[in-house]
């Protein structure tokens, strides 16, 4: 149902998806079949990593699925004032537009001055020295200063890894369209049993093969830990990610009402909360005195997980193959 309503809440969405889901619903666009991509995509690299629940990209995946078309602009560091000049100039007429900035210059925000953090919200109305934005992540609906939005904006250039802003807008829906349900699990099957994900992360392991590597790398990081500083907060993040991301699924195949993808909407649950149980459980040994004393109970959690997702797959398998034995063959 379409709401006017400043503020949209979904524990299970990110800021970004937040706002993208605001904007869809402000045109009176159903969000329930938006987000639907469960796999597990892994990679280690120098400092950090990548840990997502994604396999394809966002906005490729809702124009092939939905009709959906969502515009998308990269602005550098060089390029803050036009970034500056599209926000301010180059409102569209219709419709509201999602922008990116660092949390610390945000005066609403809790972490401001505090902390920084890369960020994204929606504009709704643009004036000469303010805008009207509603920040669904932090449940504010309200101006923010020109001042401001380009303080917060810099700010993520000096004092984020990311190396641009983004500015975001739907140009144009195709309501005719609706996503193949067949097709999506196909694509799970594939994801989760090591297909390489639909765009280009070198070194990257997907699917049930990654969970123990995660499980080694995570452990390896509590071994090495001498100073009680562990990733905690980032391995929580990407595990959370990869949690919300089964939890989407079981919103897109309730969607249907079909009684026969009922065990499915359940092993897909199940996913849920054992991945949220163990993101928590990550966060819990960050703030243990004596995290090696919780390695043993860490793996068990691995291992748990990786049995739930094993029968997720089992059960992606067998709605498919019942789905192939329904469908007559021609001849």
């Amino acid at each position: 149902m379409a709401t006017a309503a400043p503020i949209y809440r979904n524990n299970y969405l990110n800021c970004s998806q937040l706002t993208i889901a605001a904007m869809l619903l402000r045109k009176g666009i159903q969000i329930d079949r938006i987000w639907r991509q469960a796999g597990l995509v892994y990679r280690s690299q120098d400092q950090g990593f990548v840990l997502i629940g994604s396999f394809k990209h966002f906005r490729e995946d809702i124009l092939h699925h939905n009709g959906i078309h969502l515009e998308e602009i990269f602005y550098t560091e060089e390029e803050l004032d036009l970034y500056m000049n599209r926000v301010f100039k180059q409102h569209p007429k219709r419709g509201t537009v999602s922008v990116s900035l660092d949390i610390f210059e945000l005066p609403y925000c809790p972490f401001f001055e505090r902390e920084h953090g890369y960020h994204t919200l929606e504009v709704l109305e643009v004036n000469d020295d303010h805008v009207v934005i509603s920040d669904h992540a932090y449940s504010y609906h309200g101006t923010l200063s020109k001042d401001h939005l380009m303080k917060a904006a810099r700010s993520v250039y000096e004092h984020t890894p990311r190396t641009e802003n983004r500015y975001k807008w739907i140009k144009q829906v195709d309501l005719e369209k609706e996503p193949d349900v067949m097709k999506v699990l196909k694509e799970h099957v594939a994801i989760l049993e090591g297909a390489p994900p639909h765009f280009e992360l070198p070194g990257a392991i997907t699917g049930l093969d990654a969970i123990s590597v995660i499980q080694r790398d995570y452990i390896d990081s509590i071994k090495g830990d001498e100073n009680g500083n562990l990733l905690d907060n980032v391995y929580f993040e990407g595990l959370k990610d990869v949690a919300n991301s089964r939890k989407h699924m079981v919103t897109f195949l309730s969607s249907y009402e079909k009684e026969h993808l009922q065990p499915l909407i359940q092993a897909f649950e199940d996913a849920y909360q054992s991945w949220t149980v163990l993101a928590n459980f990550t966060a819990r040994v960050g703030l243990s005195k004596n995290p090696r004393s919780m390695i043993e109970r860490t793996s068990n959690r691995f291992q748990k997980t990786l049995e739930v997702e094993t029968s997720l797959l089992t059960q992606l398998k067998e709605v498919i193959q019942n789905e192939n034995l329904s469908t007559p063959h021609s001849s």
